[in-house]
């Protein structure tokens, strides 16, 4: 392997700490300068933003004589893809129930079924779910608590994910 290929590697490989760094002082400039924006959509704006720092520095390891698409093409998807699960990661520690009991079953705040409902307020989980889809402008409340579709990504996606879920046997949810 020459020292491009080993270097665009190495630079792949590191990229999630730096989206990572480069995320947490994105999250503090926005509270600095109170701009309200969900935690989701900043990750999402992040990771776009990282794209163009990445490929000049593909562009800088590669000679001037002999500059392959590949070699963008390859950083592009592989960083992307890395990014993707930079994004579920992030988003998994934002909203999974599972955290939020198994921190409650670590601090000592569940120990039986029962504490559970005490500990996890269901009907203010779901306020809060609504709320990050009209801040992501997936959905608009015509009058209080009725809603209407208004982007059309998270729906898309989520017929990709019903596919995913058939094709794999899964049950339907």
């Amino acid at each position: 392997m020459d020292e491009k290929n080993s270097s665009i590697i190495i630079l792949l490989a590191t990229s999630p700490i730096a989206l990572l760094i480069f995320h947490a002082c994105m999250t503090r400039l926005m509270r600095f300068i109170k701009l309200n924006i969900s935690n989701q959509k900043l990750v999402i704006y992040c990771i776009i933003a990282m794209n163009l720092p990445l490929l000049l520095i593909v562009y800088m390891l590669s000679d001037s004589e002999n500059i392959h698409i590949l070699d963008f093409l390859y950083a592009f998807i592989t960083y992307n893809l890395i990014s993707y699960s930079y994004f579920h990661f992030f988003n998994m520690s934002e909203t999974a129930r599972r955290i939020k009991i198994l921190t409650g079953i670590f601090n000592g705040e569940i120990t039986n079924e029962d504490d559970i409902e005490k500990y996890y307020n269901y009907e203010k989980s779901l306020q809060i779910r609504l709320d990050r889809l009209k801040q992501l402008s997936q959905i608009e409340e015509i009058k209080p608590e009725q809603f209407i579709l208004k982007g059309k990504l998270l729906y898309a996606v989520s017929y990709l994910i019903k596919l995913f879920r058939k094709l794999l046997a899964f049950e339907s949810r």
